[in-house]
């Protein structure tokens, strides 16, 4: 799926390039859990595993078909068991609009991530700090609504869920019976974004 979403990103960015170019600013908040596996939903009006925060700027091209291409640059915040994992991500997805007035959006893209730092207050990560990984791939899916309040405006409200395809980092752990074994523990995100975009020309 990973060199299929690449390829196709690839092939979009020329057939775009020439078309509206428009620049956002997104901000995002819901749950994040940092496990081995995640629920395929997650419900980001919850705060049972963690917290996750967004604030970011976007850039866009699209057509006249609804298809778009974005980018991103992205401070994105994991809280879990009082520690804070700090990221600066830069995401690339494909999205495709259904509808003038009032769209329905739906997105799906890639993204790679550098921990810039932790605040581990209850140094509950505190036997994993040598091992955390500074830089992560991973993946996302989201859809929502969008609104065009004017030629040059549009407003959307979304849920995306991103999830870590590389580990954060390794858990060790004993067995029932005393045998060792390691968990690849990952970071998994379900948010709500808000998201205002600005039609810069086409």
């Amino acid at each position: 799926m990973k060199i299929f979403l690449f390829s196709t990103l690839i092939l979009l960015a020329g057939n775009l390039y020439s078309q509206n170019h428009e620049f956002g600013i997104e901000l995002g908040a819901g749950q994040t859990v940092i496990d081995e596996h995640s629920p395929i939903f997650i419900s980001p009006l919850l705060r049972e595993e963690g917290e996750f925060r967004r604030a970011g700027i976007s850039y866009t091209f699209s057509d006249s078909t609804g298809l778009s291409l974005k980018y991103g640059l992205m401070f994105d915040q994991r809280i879990s068991d009082g520690t804070d994992f700090n990221y600066l991500r830069l995401p690339v997805g494909i999205e495709f609009q259904l509808g003038n007035k009032i769209q329905l959006i739906l997105g799906l893209g890639i993204y790679g991530s550098v921990l810039l730092s932790i605040t581990d207050r209850n140094t509950y990560f505190k036997y994993y700090a040598d091992q955390f990984k500074k830089f992560q791939i991973g993946g996302s899916y989201s859809g929502g609504i969008g609104v065009q309040l004017s030629k040059k405006i549009n407003v959307s409200a979304q849920y995306q869920k991103s999830f870590d395809f590389m580990r954060m980092f390794e858990e060790n752990r004993l067995s029932k019976g005393g045998i060792p074994y390691s968990l690849n523990i990952r970071g998994f995100d379900g948010f709500l974004k808000l998201g205002v975009k600005y039609k810069v020309f086409n």
